[in-house]
This record gives C-alpha cells, sequence and structure tokens, in this order.
C-alpha cells in the first residue's frame, strides 16, 4: 500500500520495539528502588473493582489476535496509538485518562496537547515511561503487541472495525473499559439517530449511482469488507470495487474506465488531487462522473477514521450522491 495510505488512510505501522533492556527489570539502582512493569504500578493493592456506572472488574476481553486481555481496574493512563480511538475517547469524556497519543491524533484539538509518540519511529522506554495502565494498539504487522506483552504493558490489540456497527461497538466497548458506559450509549444514540435520518430520506431510492471512491492517485480504494465501503452499502450506492477479495484494493486505470463511475469520491484531494488532475488522466475524461463534473473531494482524516465523525462522511456523501434529496 502507498506511503500516502499509510500516513493518512491509516496510522503509522508500528515498528518493533527493541531494547527491552532500556525499559527497566533486573538489578536495584543506586538509591535502592525496585523498577516495576506497568501491571505492578497499576495494580498493586488493587482489588477487584466496579466503576461508577457499574462495569465489573476485572474485565476480560478477547484481543484480536485471540489472546484475552484482563483489565484489573479501570484505567486512568491510557496510551491511544491509534488516532480513531482517540478521537472516540475524547468523544464520551474519557480524554482526561489519555496521557499519550500518536502523532495522528489531531482531533479534538486537546488530544494535541497531550504527549506525543512517533509510530514510524516508535520508542519503547518513551512508550514506557507514560507508565500506561492500558496501551491501544490496531494493528500488529511489526509485532508490536508481544513486544509490549513481553515487557509487561496491558495492551489491548482491536483490528479496525469493517462496519458502521462495529464502530458502534467499539464504542460501546471504550465506554465499557473507561467507566463512561452512559456517555458511549448517548454518542451511539445520536450517531444512529443521524444514520436513520440519512437512510429515511434515499428510502425511496432503488439503486443508486456507480462509484469510485479514490484513497490515493495509484487506485487504492475499498470493498464492501471495510467500513468505508459499508457507507456506501447502506447508501445503495454501487461501488465498482464492491467485490474486490481484499479490503482496500488496488484497480488499475483501464479498469476505473470500463467501470465508468458516475461518481468520484477523492480522499486525496489535500494532496493535490482534484477534477482538474482526474480529468487530465489519459483516458479519464470518457468517465461519466468527470464529463458531468460529479468529483468531489472528502476531508481524508474524517474518511479514514471509524470514530465518531464517521456519520459526518456518510451525511456528506449521501448528499453528494443524491443532490437533489439533500438541498
Amino acid at each position: 500500500m502507498s506511503k500516502l495510505i499509510l500516513n493518512r488512510l491509516w496510522l503509522p505501522i508500528l515498528a518493533l520495539l527493541i531494547l527491552a533492556a532500556a525499559c527497566g527489570g533486573g538489578d536495584d539502582d543506586d538509591d535502592g528502588d525496585d523498577r516495576q512493569t506497568p501491571q505492578e504500578t497499576a495494580t498493586q493493592g488493587a482489588t477487584p473493582a466496579e466503576s461508577e456506572e457499574g462495569t465489573a472488574f476485572p474485565l476480560d476481553l478477547e484481543r484480536s489476535d485471540g489472546e484475552t486481555l484482563t483489565i484489573e481496574l479501570e484505567p486512568q493512563r491510557i496510551v491511544s496509538l491509534d488516532s480513531s480511538a482517540t478521537e472516540i475517547l475524547y468523544a464520551i469524556g474519557a480524554g482526561d485518562q489519555v496521557v499519550a497519543a500518536d502523532l495522528f491524533s489531531n482531533y479534538p484539538a486537546e488530544a494535541e496537547a497531550k504527549a506525543r509518540l512517533d509510530a514510524f519511529q516508535p520508542s519503547a522506554e518513551a512508550i514506557l515511561n507514560e507508565r500506561p495502565d492500558l496501551v491501544l494498539v490496531f494493528d500488529d504487522a511489526t509485532g508490536v503487541v508481544g513486544t509490549l506483552d513481553d515487557l509487561g504493558a496491558r495492551v489491548l490489540y482491536l483490528e479496525v472495525p469493517d462496519s458502521l456497527d462495529g464502530i458502534y461497538e467499539r464504542i460501546d466497548l471504550y465506554g465499557q473499559i473507561t467507566g463512561h458506559e452512559q456517555e458511549a450509549a448517548e454518542l451511539v444514540e445520536s450517531m444512529t439517530a443521524r444514520v436513520d435520518t440519512v437512510l429515511q430520506t434515499i428510502a425511496e431510492v432503488a439503486e443508486g449511482p456507480r462509484v469510485f471512491h479514490e484513497l490515493d492517485n495509484t487506485l487504492f480504494t475499498i470493498s464492501s469488507d471495510s467500513f468505508l465501503g459499508d457507507l456506501y452499502v447502506l447508501l445503495k450506492a454501487e461501488n465498482i470495487a464492491a467485490d474486490a477479495a481484499d479490503a482496500f484494493p488496488q484497480m488499475t486505470a483501464e479498469a476505473v474506465i470500463e467501470a465508468d463511475p458516475e461518481v468520484i469520491i477523492l480522499a486525496d484531494e489535500e494532496f493535490g488531487e482534484d477534477i482538474d488532475t482526474v480529468s487530465a488522466r489519459p483516458g479519464w475524461n470518457v468517465i461519466s462522473a468527470v464529463q458531468s463534473g460529479r468529483v468531489h473531494g472528502v476531508n481524508p482524516d474524517i474518511a479514514s477514521r471509524p470514530g465518531p465523525r464517521i456519520v459526518d462522511l456518510l451525511e456528506q456523501l449521501a448528499a453528494l450522491l443524491y443532490p437533489e434529496l439533500f438541498t
């Protein structure tokens, strides 16, 4: 996948954390203090507890790697290596529990005031210096989950949701973990109400337009097996890559031209792509979307994060697909 997608569609894939010795363990220092793992620090003297909103601890959660993570107490020092998770935590009132976030956690603005962790060149020492009682990770391509496990950190590894319902479930889960169940439930309720309004507006639509959703100018796109693809399913649009084997396939220019999308959505407008650059591509001038001027850009941050603002994107896409219904 292109560097643009790694930078903007997904958060930086974490490099393998090394130098475990830099994170302690072993002999006493000159002051006679023993180094403790994050788990020891968080659970020292702790007993099973219940949050104010009723979450019973310890809490057992299944990770995306099939392992079970046990959270002994409501976390108060969360390191979020996932900007989607950061947005969710702030949206449910758990922002104060976040002590550090990845460099792409730029929403809401308050998140940028947190300690910043470089996801391209991560430092185990920097992560553990934040004394996290929970680390949120969405990808384990580099083995970062096992590395942090070995260093004694509590790591919740959850892959990106592949549907809008999956996003709702993720919000509810973070509410349960952080003691903000009510706020999470209210957020999901408000999101579903907005989605219902959109779906009611297009209820009489039998079939929507053909759509090409461009992630970058090397023609990576989305299938129906992704949270973005699920939006087009809900909107009754004909995603030209809906049946691709991968969630984020790469198309050829010839395939896009042959599919003749009636609407082109650009998630890379911020990086210089627009109707003029698309029209100038060899052979693209015959595409219906180009001829009718239906080439539109969307905010790449909102369009890349399975979090609360995904409903903003759904509403924007609905208006672009069905302008006659959303005036």
